[in-house]
């Protein structure tokens, strides 16, 4: 049997050197009950969270059999599911069912893991807390536009804090571009896609990963969970393009089929989505939607898998109808889409909602036709520090979330050259309600927007502010308020201070929209 020893130096002579070598013994010993086999490299996390059932994930280094036994709080029976196998198939990840529960309750859990060679071990208990039947109040925080696993998010540490009922992720939950080959502009050849299945594997794995920044982030806001006063929250998370295949990626990503797998494997989307295996359109994505009770409808969007600019279509038929659908469907009082894009027509529009003019046109002629009230657009992607509109720019009462924890090179990202002319800055912050008074990119000097240095070129005339407040000002996220007759929205900083900007009359303002009923 290979020991600790073994390959080691000769044994050292004189006590001193014997008693460090007894230190050092310790403290390998102490590293290796820390990494116990056996107990999930990854998670244990909760979501689709209802009334009535939720479901756990976690991950493994190895293969092997696992179980979860669940409990309600107080006296009773613990239940265990059954047992699932952990195969390198799946990336050694698994999804636990837990159907039945009772409303409203606290419940209990653990994992036992079985090794092939017969190992058994189990975790510390985790947890988390069911839907009530009929709610009157919700508190949720909303993030997007992360850089990568090496940078610390306070903003997400601090959108934890106190415990919301839920976080929804808008979008580029890292930078990775993991269908793009390195210092390129362009996808893996296909013969390249276990290297794509890779990097998509190893990008989702980062981002809860402990020892990572950012997975320390992760971790604490979704993991830890020691009492059932500290309990787990849940997650909704929709990709945009740098976290789907690699920048501006649309229907032609190669590797869309990967991704849908890992999603698949790593994440725990509502029981209504697009990558169910019953779809009978013939079109995926992950997209979803659930209900917080009769409060809150929230449909999550997938604007990129299935995005064709020669069609005139971001979202494709099938999810489209979806979405109609369920606005159409809702009883809840208030409608949240969240969208990885922007819905005001005048930010971005060569890759946001203003790309799709005839797509949004028909979306918001159907809910004004149908009389669906009070529906709100949460949004992400340009990296700004957040920006308020009422509807009167975005033709829905949008709140643009501010970047998760971006360096300030990687800012405000609404400039690009002109492709017919070179020498033409064109910057598309859009018009919104609430935000800063000087166009965030055309501010400085020289003027940089993503690190690049536009001082030589001419500028294209910008819309009339305020404009979103500049990203160099710092990351954020948002805070969302609600009961039956009103919900507050909020703009916060990365220290849970609301935000403040201007209005178009030039006055002070907080970044924050009150809708009543």
């Amino acid at each position: 049997m290979k020991t600790w020893s073994d390959g080691a130096e000769p044994a050292p002579q004189g006590w001193r050197r014997r008693m460090a070598a007894l230190m050092l013994g310790c403290l390998l010993g102490a590293a290796a009950v820390a990494q116990t086999p056996g107990l999930p490299s990854h998670g244990p996390m909760v979501g689709a969270v209802t009334v009535d059932s939720a479901a756990v994930w976690a991950r493994w280094n190895g293969p092997g059999t696992a179980r979860i036994t669940y409990k309600a709080s107080g006296p009773g029976p613990a239940i265990d599911g059954p047992d699932i196998e952990i195969t390198a198939d799946h990336d050694f990840t698994g999804r636990f069912e837990l159907p039945g529960l009772a409303a409203g309750t606290t419940y209990s859990y653990t994992l036992q893991f079985t090794e092939a060679a017969g190992q058994i071990t189990r975790n510390a208990s985790s947890y988390f807390k069911t839907l009530p039947t009929l709610p009157t109040t919700l508190s949720f925080s909303v993030l997007g536009d992360f850089m990568t696993r090496q940078r610390a998010s306070k903003a997400l540490r601090t959108a934890a804090t106190p415990r919301p009922n839920f976080v929804l992720i808008v979008g580029d939950l890292d930078h990775s571009d993991p269908a793009r080959q390195p210092n390129t502009q362009s996808y893996y050849p296909i013969e390249q896609a276990d290297t794509v299945l890779h990097n998509l594997r190893v990008m989702r794995r980062a981002m809860r990963d402990p020892s990572t920044p950012l997975g320390a982030d992760f971790v604490k806001a979704f993991v830890t969970s020691k009492t059932a006063q500290q309990l787990q929250i849940p997650l909704y998370y929709a990709w945009d393009d740098h976290d789907y295949c690699m920048n501006n990626a649309d229907i032609g990503c190669p590797f869309g089929d990967l991704a849908r797998a890992v999603y698949r494997d790593y994440f725990l989307p509502a029981a209504d989505n697009g990558l169910r295996s019953d779809q009978l359109c013939g079109e995926t994505g992950d997209w979803q939607s659930f209900n917080y009770g009769e409060l809150a409808s929230f449909f999550m969007l997938d604007v990129r898998s299935n995005r064709n600019a020669a069609a005139g279509q971001m979202l494709g038929q099938c999810q489209k109808q979806w979405l109609l659908d369920g606005l159409s469907r809702s009883t809840a009082v208030w409608k949240f889409i969240v969208s990885p894009v922007t819905f005001n027509p005048g930010t971005k529009p060569w890759d946001a909602w203003g790309a799709f003019p005839s797509e949004r046109a028909e979306l918001l002629n159907f809910i004004q036709d149908h009389q669906i009230s009070n529906v709100i657009v949460l949004s992400a992607d340009i990296h700004s520090s957040g920006a308020v509109d009422d509807g009167r720019n975005a033709g829905l009462p949008e709140v643009s979330v501010p970047h998760a924890n971006m360096p300030s090179t990687w800012v405000d990202t609404y400039c690009r050259l002109d492709p017919a002319d070179s020498r033409l800055l064109v910057s598309a912050p859009g018009t919104w309600m609430l935000g800063g008074l000087m166009e965030p990119n055309l501010q400085r000097e020289p003027v940089a927007c993503l690190g690049m240095d536009y001082s030589k070129k001419r500028v294209t005339p910008v819309a009339q502010p305020p404009f979103p407040l500049p990203g160099g000002e710092g990351p954020g996220y948002v805070r969302v308020d609600l009961n039956n007759s009103q919900v507050t929205i909020r703009v916060m900083t990365a220290d849970g201070v609301q935000k403040r900007g201007y209005a178009a009359d030039g006055s002070p303002a907080d970044l924050k929209l009150e809708l009543f009923r």
